[in-house]
């Protein structure tokens, strides 16, 4: 099935604008991406190498 490993990959690697409201950051709007792993849902910014889980 290479057509469900490709879907699989590009909702992994889609880029998104997220609205963040960590008190740190204070509704910056930045670039990244979201990663679904077994664990849940990340959003990884663009300019940081912390990821933020979104949702178990």
């Amino acid at each position: 099935m290479p057509e469900k490993k490709k879907e699989e990959k590009d909702r992994m690697t889609k880029k998104v604008t997220c609205l963040l409201s960590k008190k740190s950051l204070k509704n910056k709007i930045i670039e990244g991406y979201f990663c679904e792993t077994k664990k849940g849902i990340f959003f990884i910014p663009k300019t940081s190498i912390l990821a933020y889980l979104v949702k178990k």
